[in-house]
């Protein structure tokens, strides 16, 4: 039984996104919109898809689809659809969007939405194992696009970046689906022995590089409540037998932030240092930060001085084999295609928690 799937990712990550499908569960059937993957797939690679892939903040799956141009044919479809396939809570959140077409109020579109599943669980009512076991409400998507509607719901739950339960966060902290895509970005180049961050905070690009192969089972899927996928039982998801590094190291000047981490992150090497007090870095390393934007972690001088002392303390006394910086996007102009023995190899611009960035990417040849 195949299915369509939408797999949201940040705007300007799609492609790395599309290489991450290829490289874990990959599929024959995948296309690129703008914001995400559409990907045609059975119902068990969901499994493979929510537990291996590290870059995508949610995944859809699509429902149903049809024409509609007025609020009794909304109605009647809503109210004879199976919903007992895919929801397992009765009061759905309803994300409702609407694109040139004749139905657009959205409050009466809702409106209208509620009282075909009414009606549709007075025949049909749901079981009660959301009451049992206290699931939450799930999230249905439905688009209307020049008189299209498609109905999609959201398999993933809580967002994607959400690894686990108990996660330590710095001041301004990195999203974890951000972080992969950074070390996914820069291990597409070349092989390394060791990462490093120097400016570390609560690790997160240094855990998500450990734990890029990893099957994420420290955490709940909505996906796993659905009917739909509740009948196929649990499936084995195992991690893959790779690594991008054999040794991860961290510093941060931030001595509280260090203590609180130290005893999360095993296996990954974390000391309190300054990033100016930083030696010289061994062959095959790859040096990836996210710098402070002098926002809510204040530097005493402008962001652009500050940005080019780090980039000349990487340049001319830590130099690693590779080295990538993620920095606002009204700074891009510091990075030249070559920096002393660098070559830019590559720059991708996207938005991180709203703000406009840059994530540059540089190799010593």
């Amino acid at each position: 039984m195949s299915q369509v799937y939408f797999l949201i990712t940040i705007p300007g990550l799609e492609d790395l996104l599309k290489e991450e499908i290829n490289l874990k569960c990959p599929s024959a059937q995948l296309k690129v919109h703008k914001g995400g993957i559409e990907v045609c797939e059975s119902l068990e690679w969901v499994y493979q898809a929510h537990y291996l892939l590290k870059i995508p903040t949610r995944i859809l799956m699509r429902i149903d689809h049809y024409k509609v141009r007025d609020f009794p044919k909304l109605y009647q479809k809503v109210a004879k659809f199976n919903w007992n396939e895919y929801l397992f809570h009765p009061e759905p959140e309803l994300k409702i969007t609407c694109q040139e077409s004749r139905l657009f109020h959205t409050t009466k579109i809702e409106e209208t939405i509620r009282q075909g599943l009414v009606e549709r669980f007075k025949t049909q009512p749901l079981k009660e194992v959301w009451k049992k076991e206290n699931l939450g409400p799930q999230e249905v998507y439905f688009r209307f696009v020049n008189d299209e509607l498609t109905v999609s719901i959201d398999l993933s739950g809580e967002s994607l970046h959400k690894r686990s339960q108990n996660v330590i966060k710095g001041e301004a902290p990195l999203r974890e689906t951000i972080a992969a895509a950074l070390v996914f970005d820069a291990c597409r180049f070349q092989k390394f022995e060791s990462l490093h961050d120097f400016m570390c905070g609560s690790g997160t690009i240094l855990q998500e590089a450990q734990h890029f192969f990893s099957a994420n089972k420290l955490r709940s899927y909505d996906f796993l409540n659905i009917p739909v996928f509740k009948r196929l039982g649990l499936k084995k998801v195992n991690s893959l037998d790779d690594r991008y590094f054999s040794y991860y190291g961290g510093s941060d000047i931030d001595k509280d932030m260090i203590e609180k981490t130290r005893n999360s992150l095993i296996g990954i090497d974390l000391k309190v240092e300054d990033f100016f007090d930083q030696k010289k870095l061994p062959e095959n390393s790859l040096l990836l930060m996210n710098p402070p934007y002098n926002k809510r972690i204040k530097t005493d001088e402008t962001l652009g001085d500050f940005i080019n002392r780090v980039k000349a303390k990487i340049v001319n006394e830590i130099k690693p084999s590779s080295w990538g910086l993620l920095v606002p996007s009204d700074v891009q102009d510091l990075f030249r295609e070559s920096e002393g023995s660098y070559q830019r190899i590559s720059i991708r611009k996207f938005r991180n928690g709203g703000l406009s960035v840059v994530f540059v990417l540089y190799k010593n040849l």
